[in-house]
């Protein structure tokens, strides 16, 4: 069995974290439903990428825009967190 590496599990709270933030702080009307599917980190921690599900596909370069607007407030929160 293969041990559970830390970037896996700081992967998941991260997850967790951004799925938080869109829901309760992100106050823009124009975003859909999103799900956050997933989160990978580097082994350093350094850098995250998080996945996220749309669903409406109508909707989905609108939703990616406001995000990636938003991802400068996202990373001051989690820094803070």
């Amino acid at each position: 069995m293969l041990p559970y590496k830390r970037s896996q599990r700081v992967g998941d709270l991260v997850r967790e974290e951004v799925a938080e933030m869109i829901m309760y702080r992100l106050k823009d009307p124009r975003l859909g439903f999103i799900t956050v599917t997933g989160a990978e980190m580097t082994p350093d921690l350094k850098l995250a990428r998080i996945f996220v599900s749309v669903l409406k596909e109508d909707e989905r370069d609108l939703t990616l825009e406001i995000l990636n607007s938003a991802k400068g407030f996202m990373r001051s929160i989690l820094r803070k967190g």
